[in-house]
């Protein structure tokens, strides 16, 4: 079985330099929302962690994976509430093949797309995010059940094939057009 990849991309948050119509402004409303915007852009829009989280999507798809692995966790210390890099941080441990450091991570992410139903990916529903989430899980079960299977523990094996089987169910249910998920459903009942 080959191993489950999914870079994710966040988006770009927000235009602040959209046009107004001026006309239909009195003058002093102008000024006060050309001082906000500037404010905003001084402040920032995206969220703490962004930056560092987006290096860490570079250096993930340039196969620098010490590096993207260290802005991740760069990024989680800035905002611990950013689900993209707890994913990230478990598809980086998925591959390595540390299974409870994979899970612990992605477990938090599903926790935080669930509970503030929003993704920072751009061009995706926070669903289809938690999807591809649920879609590692299943992934983990997998590389858990090939190791048990290699020792010949082939109930707890079954196990592991059933709980992978719940999670690729999940993604498919969020997300009808995760392919990967459905090509995984696939794949366990083609190895039963």
């Amino acid at each position: 079985m080959s191993t489950l990849r999914h870079t994710l991309t966040l988006a770009e948050i927000g235009n602040t330099n959209r046009r107004c119509p001026m006309k239909s402004l009195s003058r002093s409303f102008v000024i006060l929302a050309f001082g906000f915007s500037i404010l905003a852009v001084l402040v920032g829009c995206s969220p703490q962690g962004l930056d560092d989280y987006n290096k860490g999507v570079q250096y993930q798809q340039t196969g620098q994976i010490d590096l993207a692995e260290q802005q991740f966790k760069i990024a989680l210390q800035r905002n611990p509430e950013m689900a993209e890099a707890h994913l990230n941080l478990g598809l980086i441990y998925l591959n390595r093949g540390w299974y409870d450091g994979a899970e612990t991570s992605t477990k938090k992410a599903v926790e935080i797309f669930e509970r503030t139903q929003r993704t920072w990916v751009k061009g995706s529903t926070w669903r289809q995010t938690l999807s591809m989430a649920y879609n590692n899980l299943g992934a983990i079960e997998i590389g858990r059940s090939i190791e048990v299977a290699s020792q010949f523990d082939l109930a707890t094996a079954k196990a592991h094939w059933e709980k992978a089987m719940t999670f690729f169910g999940k993604a498919v249910e969020l997300d009808p057009a995760n392919s990967q998920a459905q090509v995984n459903i696939q794949r366990v009942k083609n190895a039963y």
